[in-house]
């Protein structure tokens, strides 16, 4: 045979033989002891291969003239020769002999013939790293149908993955609280049941990620368990371990996990917790520790709040039974990821690695960044090997990236755990398309893999700007002249990968479905280019009628890929939590609708007068910063033009700002802005606001941090580090300003406390603090 079989995960010693063996006339014997095996058995049903005859001792399958072969004395490790006479397989172990058979399936997936032909070849294999994990954020919106948990299963046991970690916060449903959850498509105990039941089927044992401390926002969002809370600065998200009810709430969610997976072990999370001291939680990790011992799980965690808290040395401090896990995503240093381990490692306690699939917040993720990854904690592996090593994906901003559009890098993280030096990545797509559509696809390869790197802008950019709406993108355009003459490139590869993919559709034959969220990745990173190629038009002074045109086609579009994510989504997942993504496409058509309009006049004439600000500062994070006139609830304000700078900006104490008042009986004051949280988060004096009449001043307060100005970062978004501020604020004079770009926004501050009206003609606001202020707006009420 001249061409070597398509095997995913490639084997560490393969070697081609002349001939082949018909697979479908031979007699099959089976090993005595491995009849019983549910997997295996299940596995030579799945084959249509029926052992008639009791073989070999061990973990064997033999048929026809089987030559004796042994496996390779390796926990998981199997060997295949296969004759034109006759084939023997041989595992070290139970798992030897069923990752034997997962090869087997491929080759005979890629027999062409009525004879079930095989190659004659030999192979000896082993795993690299013995526990290969998926971990797979189902909390955050994008939850799975049964069938397609079920699917995730079956295809991470084809690329050798046998453990299955899905992530929760508050989607499981819990016997003792049945209310948590309700409505967000959460996982039964029926449903987990049968999940287990497949992955027994699969050789795939399953870990439940269940936070016990932190990532606590949903549950604590409900009033039946605010109490729970700890009492921090940002809006709860954390378990106060000092609450005795916390304990009580605890120990019955504990037990309710444990009765419904089965498995060894149990993720208790522990990253990103806040409102805990060093004591209080270590206290807390080794209580849950004790949990879980007592239900004869073992307990695994994340540590990064350890190193990064409390110092390396600290690792002692744990439970004796608590596995350390260090995370290391893609796009961080290998420095930094080889400094991690090895205090870690050195501190003689098990330390399990998770890389990143960094495949969020990414239409179509960096394969070749990200294989490179893996190779490089595979290379730290080889220094100081573990017995385990995951991989991550995570959900942030309601999971818009599509869990299932991934599936060449979950194939390839099994590569690189199994196959450790020998993984092939030179061959490694051919071989993954061979083994997930029935055939190579090399057009998949050149106009889908291979193009996030070759777009004008990184695959996260284009996610942002997916969220910008007219005036956003107009902004982001103005700051960008040089990209766009690239625009027409990127709008004609994206269209040659649509093509090819309506060519690919007829070919593949298997997994044509997941075609379609590679449809829908593609159509959005298009949508965002088209629009940005608009917002270049308006900057060459398209208006009127052709600029109304032009934002119906947009519109046109912004439709048409709106469905398409949408069937793609509802194809794999519950219905539930779509609407979350749905409303992004919404809020940017809404803005293309309204593209051109006048902002009306608002009150009486002369009732509100917009300053002129001396604009001194640009951000990167202001593209939805309305352009010149605009309303904000309601109040008309005049924003930066699109020429210079976007903001004013004051820092330090003593800096200020005097602005010119027409001496008209001032009624109220209104704010655009925001200001850098103090770094104890305290409600201290920050900015002071005089009126003054003739060099008197007429009034003056002192607005407070967090109380009356707040960080821009910490209104919008869902995660702990986000609706920070925004909870602390006087509900009386603050109100939700504007989106600036995907995680900021501003606050609206008005209602000033003076009684009746005053009459001033300056306005004086100086910093009290080290923050730094931004001012995006003003209005004079009289």
């Amino acid at each position: 045979m001249e061409t070597a079989p398509a095997i995913v995960p490639q084997p560490r010693e393969m070697t081609l033989a002349a001939g082949q063996f018909n697979a479908r006339s031979a007699r099959w014997q089976l090993s005595p002891q491995a009849g019983s095996h549910r997997a295996i058995a299940h596995k030579l049903a799945t084959l249509r291969l029926r052992p008639d005859s009791q073989g070999r001792p061990g973990w064997a399958l033999t048929a026809g003239d089987a030559p004796a072969i042994a496996a390779p004395e390796k926990p998981q490790g199997y060997a295949l020769t296969i004759t034109p006479t006759g084939l023997a397989l041989a595992g070290a172990d139970a798992d030897g002999l069923f990752w034997g058979l997962v090869t087997l399936e491929q080759l005979l997936e890629q027999a062409t013939d009525d004879a079930r032909s095989l190659p004659a070849l030999e192979i000896r294999d082993w795993p690299e790293v013995l526990l290969r994990g998926h971990h797979d954020d189902v909390s955050r919106k994008q939850i799975s149908k049964l069938e397609d948990f079920k699917r995730i299963v079956r295809l991470l046991s084809r690329y050798k993955l046998n453990v299955y970690t899905p992530y929760m916060e508050d989607v499981l449903h819990l016997e003792s609280f049945p209310d948590i959850g309700e409505g967000r498509g959460k996982l039964m105990p029926d449903e987990v049941a049968e999940l287990h039941a497949e992955a027994a089927l699969h050789n795939v044992q399953i870990m439940p990620t269940f936070s016990l401390a932190g990532h606590q926002e949903n549950l604590l969002t409900l009033p039946r368990y605010r109490h729970l809370a700890a009492k921090t600065f940002q809006p709860p998200s954390s378990l106060d371990s000092a609450n005795p009810a916390v304990r009580e709430y605890l120990a019955q969610a504990i037990d309710d996990v444990c009765r419904m997976f089965a498995g060894k072990y149990f993720h208790m999370a522990f990253d990103e917790v806040i409102g805990l001291d060093e004591e209080r939680f270590f206290t807390h990790a080794n209580w849950c520790a004790e949990q879980l011992v007592a239900h004869g799980k073992t307990p695994v965690m994340w540590v990064d709040m350890v190193y990064n808290h409390y110092g390396y040395d600290k690792i002692h401090r744990l439970h004796p039974a608590i596995i350390a896990v260090n995370w290391q995503y893609g796009g961080r240093t290998n420095e930094g990821r080889v400094k991690h381990h090895d205090e870690l490692v050195a501190q003689g306690r098990p330390v399990w690695g998770l890389a990143g699939y960094s495949n969020w917040c990414a239409f179509l993720p960096k394969s070749r960044s990200t294989y490179a990854h893996f190779a490089q904690w595979m290379a730290q592996l080889e220094r100081t090997p573990t017995a385990s090593l995951m991989c991550s994906m995570w959900g942030d901003n309601g999971y818009e990236n599509h869990r299932d559009l991934t599936w060449n890098l979950y194939a390839s993280f099994g590569e690189h755990t199994w196959s450790g030096p020998a993984a092939a990545m030179d061959s490694f797509e051919a071989r993954f398309q061979t083994t997930f559509y029935g055939l190579e696809l090399p057009e998949l390869t050149e106009h889908v893999y291979a193009l996030p790197e070759r777009l004008s802008l990184a695959p996260n950019q284009y996610w942002k700007l997916h969220r910008l709406g007219a005036v956003g993108m107009l902004r982001f355009v103005h700051s960008q002249p040089e990209l766009g003459a690239k625009l027409a490139d990127d709008r004609r590869q994206l269209q040659a990968a649509l093509e090819a993919l309506d060519g690919l559709r007829a070919k593949v034959k298997k997994e044509k479905r997941h075609l379609d969220h590679v449809e829908s990745a593609l159509r959005r990173t298009l949508s965002v280019v088209n629009r940005l190629a608009l917002a270049y038009r308006q900057l060459e002074g398209l208006t009127g009628p052709a600029l109304k045109a032009a934002a119906r086609e947009i519109l046109r579009e912004l439709q048409q890929t709106r469905r398409v994510y949408a069937a793609s989504w509802l194809a794999t997942n519950r219905p539930e939590n779509l609407e979350v993504s749905l409303a992004v496409f919404d809020e940017v058509a809404e803005s293309y609708r309204t593209l051109g309009r006048k902002v009306p006049a608002v009150g009486p004439k002369g009732r509100y007068t917009p300053l002129a600000l001396p604009y001194n500062a640009n951000h990167v994070e202001i593209g939805s910063l309305p352009v010149g006139p605009a309303l904000v609830n309601g109040v008309p304000f005049q924003f930066a033009p699109l020429q210079g700078q976007t903001h004013l900006a004051l820092q330090g104490p003593g800096q200020s700002l005097r602005l010119q008042l027409a001496g008209e009986p001032v009624n109220d004051l209104h704010l655009i802005v925001s200001l850098q949280s103090p770094a104890d988060k305290q409600p201290l004096p920050a900015v002071r606001a005089e009126l003054r009449r003739d060099g008197r001043c007429v009034w003056t307060e002192d607005l407070l941090a967090i109380r009356h100005l707040c960080d821009w970062w910490a209104i919008r978004g869902e995660h702990i580090w986000a609706g920070g501020g925004f909870a602390y604020v006087d509900p009386m004079r603050v109100r939700y300003g504007l989106k600036t770009n995907t995680y900021y926004a501003v606050t609206h501050l008005a209602n000033f406390p003076w009684v009746g009206r005053i009459r001033a003609d300056e306005l004086v606001l100086t910093m009290l603090s080290d923050r730094e202020m931004q001012l995006f707006a003003l209005t004079v009420e009289s």
